[in-house]
C-alpha cells in the first residue's frame, strides 16, 4: 500500500472557528447525515483521515493510538507499486514523530500529514481544502467517529479558541430537543390562555347589558355581568400566581419531570372544564386550573431548560419558552377569525389546550428525560449519567458533577446541618436573599418582573380590542393579529441571537422605545387615528426585545446559585401578582383617564429605566461567580473613602457616607482640580 505525503502551510489549516461552527451544525438533522455518511465508509480509513484533519486544528491522536489503527486499504487504480512493509512502517513512524514535534511547536515549521487515498485527501492541497470547506459537517462527523471508537483527541498547543473546549462542548442529542419541545407545549398553552378571551364577541359591556341579547354578541354565557366576566378573567391570573409560587418545592423534591407531568394533567383538566362548562362559575374554575398550570410551567420550565441546555445555548433555551408563548398568541388571534358567532363556536377554542396537554401526556413517558443536575443533587449518580448520555453527544459529566457539588456546598452554608421545617427554610432564604451581599440581586430580579407587567404590555394584550375600537378600527381582530405577528417575530429574533445580545443594553434600549411608543399611542388615541396600530406594534416589539423576554433570564443570571431556585419562584409569583393588579385595575384606569390611560405606564417606564441604568450590570458572557464578584466590588467602591489628591475638601467626605450624588460630585471636583493643577502650576501651588 502506498501513502501520499505533502507539505501543509499554516494558511492551509482549517481555522478553529470553522471547527466550532461545524460542531454547531452537526446537531439535529446534520447529525443524521453524519451517521448515514460514515456508516458507508470504512472506519479505519476514516480514523487515518481524522488524524490529518484534526491536526489542522492543533489536535492529534497520540502515537500509540495511531499505531493501533490499521492502515487504509490499497487502491489498485492509483497505487500500482507497493513498497516494502518494513520500510513503510519505519517511514510512517518517523513521519508521525515529526508531525507531533511540529504540532507542539505551534506551526512554526512546515508539517507532513498522512492522507488516505480518497479524493477528499488529494495530494493537491487546493483540492483537499475545497472538499472539506464544501462539506463542513464531515469534519464534525470525523470528530464524533474518532471519539466514538475510543480514541482520545487532545490539543497540543494553545490557540485563540481552545479546541479542547470545543470538543468538550455539550452537543444536544435527539432526546434533548424532543424534551425541549415537550416542555415548550406549556409555553404555547400560556400564550393561548393570555388572550383567549380578548374578543369583543365574547364580552362587551354594552352588548352584554342590552336586553334582549343580539345574535352573535356576548356568546359566552349570554347575559353574564361585568363582575362575573372579571372573575373569569382574573381567576386564571390568580391560579398562575399560586402555581408559580408552589412549583419550586415539588420540583426540588420530586423532580422536574414530575412537575411537568402534573402540569399536563392540570392543563387537560382546566381545558375540559372550560370546554364543557354548564355555567360561568364552572368556566372560571377551569380558568383557575389552567392558570395554575401556566404559572407552574413558567417557573419549572425556566429551571428545567436552564439545567438541560448546553452551555453555549442555555440562554436561547430559556428564551425559547417565550417564543412558544408568542406562537400561542399568534395561534389564538388567528383562531378568533374562525369564531362564527354561534352559541357553541367558542367551545372549540377552549378545547385546544386540552389537545396540547394530551400530546404532552402521550410523549412524555418516552422522550422527556429528567434533568441530570437534579438527579445529581439527589445523589442518583448512575441515573444522572444515563440521563446525561441520552441528552448530549459529548461534554464532560465530571464537570457537571463538580458544579453540582459546589452548589450543594453553598446550600449547606445557607441551611443548618439539622433538619428544618418549611417555615425555617423560607425564613433562612429571606434572611440570605436580603443580606448585604445578595439584596441588590434579589431586588433587581423582583423589579424586573414588576417592570415586565407594569410596563403595560399586559393591558395591551388583555384589552387591545377596546383600544383599537376607540381608535376607530372596525375589526379589532386585525389589530390583534398584527400585534401577535410583531411579537412572535421579535421574540424569535431575540431567541436566535440571544448569545450575541447584551442584556443591559437590550433592556435599556427596549424600555426607551416603549416610552416613545406609549407617548405616540396616547396621542393617536386622542386623535382617534389608525396610527395607533403602528405605535402599539412598536410598543409590543420593543417590549418583546426587552421586558417581554429578558427578565427571567437576567434574574437567573444575577441571582446567586444557592438562592436561584426559590428566588425565581418568588420573582415569578411577583410577576403574576403584578399581572393580576393590571388585569383588575386597568379597566378602571381606562374608564377614568380615557385616552390618557397609558400615561401611568409611561411614568413607570421612565422610573424603571433609571433604576436599571443605575444598578443592573451587564451579564452577557459572564460566569455566575464573576457577576457576584462584580456586585460585591460595586458595593465596596460605593462605600469606599475617596482618595485625596490635593484638596482639603476631599477629607470631609466620610467612608460610610454612601451618598451617591455627593460622591460623584467629589469625583468631578477632584478631576477638575487635577486638570487645573496640570494646566496652571500657579493655581496648584496656591491650592
Amino acid at each position: 500500500m502506498k501513502s501520499y505525503f505533502y507539505e501543509i502551510k499554516p494558511k492551509d489549516a482549517f481555522h478553529p472557528i470553522s471547527a466550532k461552527f461545524s460542531l454547531e451544525l452537526s446537531s439535529g438533522i446534520i447529525a443524521l447525515i453524519n451517521v448515514i455518511y460514515f456508516s458507508t465508509m470504512d472506519q479505519k480509513r476514516v480514523l487515518i483521515a481524522a488524524n490529518e484533519l484534526l491536526a489542522s486544528d492543533d489536535i492529534i491522536i497520540s502515537t500509540s493510538e495511531r499505531n493501533a489503527i490499521a492502515k487504509p486499504h490499497s487502491n489498485k487504480k492509483t497505487h500500482k507499486q507497493d513498497r516494502q512493509p518494513q520500510a513503510e512502517e519505519d517511514e510512517d513512524r518517523t513521519d508521525n514523530q515529526e508531525d507531533e514535534s511540529f504540532f507542539c511547536n505551534e506551526h512554526k515549521q512546515e508539517r507532513k500529514t498522512l492522507l488516505g487515498p480518497s479524493r477528499a485527501f488529494s495530494e493537491d492541497p487546493s483540492l483537499r481544502t475545497r472538499a472539506w470547506k464544501g462539506f463542513p459537517w464531515i469534519k464534525s462527523g470525523i470528530r464524533a467517529l474518532a471519539r466514538k471508537n475510543g480514541h482520545r483527541v487532545h490539543p497540543t498547543s494553545s490557540t485563540e479558541v481552545p479546541v479542547q473546549k470545543i470538543l468538550d462542548r455539550q452537543v444536544g442529542s435527539l432526546y434533548l430537543y424532543l424534551s425541549v419541545l415537550i416542555v415548550l407545549l406549556s409555553g404555547s398553552q400560556l400564550g393561548w390562555e393570555i388572550t383567549q378571551l380578548n374578543l369583543s364577541t365574547f364580552h362587551s359591556q354594552d352588548d352584554c347589558a342590552r336586553r334582549p341579547i343580539q345574535d352573535g354578541k356576548c356568546i359566552i354565557f349570554p347575559g353574564h355581568s361585568s363582575v362575573e366576566w372579571v372573575v373569569a378573567v382574573v381567576s386564571w391570573v390568580v391560579g398562575a400566581a399560586l402555581g408559580s409560587l408552589s412549583a419550586s418545592s415539588p420540583g426540588d423534591q420530586f423532580g422536574r419531570r414530575f412537575v411537568i407531568l402534573m402540569n399536563a394533567i392540570l392543563m387537560v383538566l382546566g381545558a375540559a372544564l372550560q370546554t364543557f362548562a354548564p355555567a360561568i362559575s364552572v368556566f372560571s374554575l377551569g380558568r383557575f386550573f389552567s392558570g395554575v398550570c401556566s404559572g407552574s410551567a413558567t417557573t419549572i420550565a425556566s429551571i428545567f431548560l436552564a439545567e438541560i441546555g448546553p452551555e453555549h445555548q442555555r440562554a436561547s433555551f430559556v428564551v425559547a419558552f417565550q417564543v412558544a408563548g408568542s406562537l400561542g398568541l399568534v395561534a389564538i388571534t388567528s383562531a378568533h377569525f374562525a369564531v362564527s358567532g354561534s352559541a357553541t363556536s367558542w367551545r372549540w377554542i377552549m378545547m385546544v389546550p386540552m389537545c396540547l396537554g394530551g400530546i404532552q401526556l402521550l410523549f412524555m413517558p418516552f422522550f422527556l428525560v429528567e434533568s441530570p443536575t437534579w438527579l445529581l443533587r439527589k445523589h442518583k449518580v448512575q441515573d444522572a449519567a444515563v440521563a446525561y448520555s441520552r441528552l448530549y453527544r459529548g461534554g464532560s459529566f465530571e464537570k457537571l458533577q463538580a458544579q453540582v457539588r459546589a452548589e450543594q456546598e453553598a446550600s449547606r452554608q445557607l441551611e443548618s446541618s439539622h433538619q428544618m421545617n418549611a417555615f425555617q427554610s423560607l425564613a433562612a432564604f429571606f434572611k440570605e436573599s436580603t443580606s448585604s451581599r445578595n439584596r441588590t440581586q434579589f431586588y433587581l430580579s423582583i423589579l424586573l418582573c414588576i417592570a415586565r407587567q407594569f410596563g403595560g404590555v399586559s393591558a395591551v394584550f388583555y384589552y387591545s380590542s377596546s383600544i383599537f375600537t376607540r381608535a376607530g378600527i372596525p375589526d379589532p381582530r386585525v389589530g390583534n393579529l398584527i400585534l401577535s405577528m410583531f411579537n412572535v417575530s421579535t421574540v424569535f429574533t431575540v431567541c436566535t441571537f440571544m448569545k450575541h445580545i447584551p442584556r443591559r443594553k437590550a433592556l435599556l434600549f427596549g424600555i426607551s422605545g416603549m416610552i416613545f411608543a406609549s407617548i405616540g399611542m396616547t396621542l393617536a388615541l386622542i386623535r382617534q387615528s389608525m396610527v395607533a396600530i403602528a405605535f402599539t406594534a412598536m410598543y409590543v416589539t420593543c417590549n418583546s426585545m426587552s421586558l417581554g423576554t429578558l427578565p427571567f433570564l437576567v434574574s437567573a443570571e444575577v441571582l446567586p446559585e444557592h438562592i436561584r431556585s426559590k428566588g425565581l419562584s418568588i420573582s415569578s409569583c411577583v410577576n403574576w401578582v403584578a399581572n393580576l393588579c393590571i388585569g383588575i385595575a386597568f379597566p378602571s384606569i381606562a374608564q377614568a383617564l380615557g385616552n390618557y390611560a397609558f400615561t401611568p405606564f409611561t411614568i413607570l417606564l421612565v422610573f424603571f429605566w433609571i433604576i436599571l441604568y443605575s444598578f443592573l450590570p451587564e451579564t452577557k458572557s459572564r460566569s455566575s461567580e464573576d457577576i457576584q464578584l462584580g456586585f460585591l466590588e460595586s458595593k465596596r467602591s460605593f462605600l469606599r473613602q475617596p482618595k485625596q489628591v490635593g484638596s482639603v475638601c476631599d477629607s470631609k467626605l466620610e467612608a460610610g457616607d454612601g451618598n451617591f450624588i455627593v460622591q460623584h460630585l467629589a469625583k468631578f471636583r477632584r478631576a477638575s482640580l487635577e486638570m487645573i493643577q496640570v494646566s496652571i502650576p500657579s493655581i496648584s501651588q496656591s491650592a
